[in-house]
């Protein structure tokens, strides 16, 4: 009988492709999100033009959301959509599961 794989080796191991679907920075507090079709990441201080960008005091430098989770938060809420700004949330990708890959690094391909 094959040895049995856990679940958190196959999140380990499992190449995963998906899709940024929106990108966004807040500027400054109290100012509205606004949405973007790229934006340059400073690897180690975030992305160009968010307000968090460079601040030591900040633990992360991007922010993501899953865009399945938007469709099931709008369905909990009888709702047809949510705008990915209500989140404010920098990135929302799609096809990711964004749990399996927390710890882990990420790549450009």
């Amino acid at each position: 009988m094959p040895e049995q794989t856990s679940l958190q080796t196959l999140f380990d191991t499992l190449p995963q492709t998906g899709r940024v679907e929106w990108i966004g920075i807040r500027p400054a507090r109290g100012e509205a999100m606004e949405a973007l079709d790229s934006v340059a990441v400073s690897p180690g201080k975030g992305l160009e033009g968010d307000r968090f960008k460079g601040r030591e005091t900040s633990k992360r430098q991007v922010t993501l959301i899953q865009k399945e989770h938007l469709h099931a938060i709008a369905s909990c809420l009888h709702r047809e959509a949510i705008a990915p700004e209500v989140f404010r949330r920098n990135i929302v990708v799609s096809g990711l599961n964004l749990l399996a890959l927390k710890g882990k690094r990420c790549r450009n391909q």
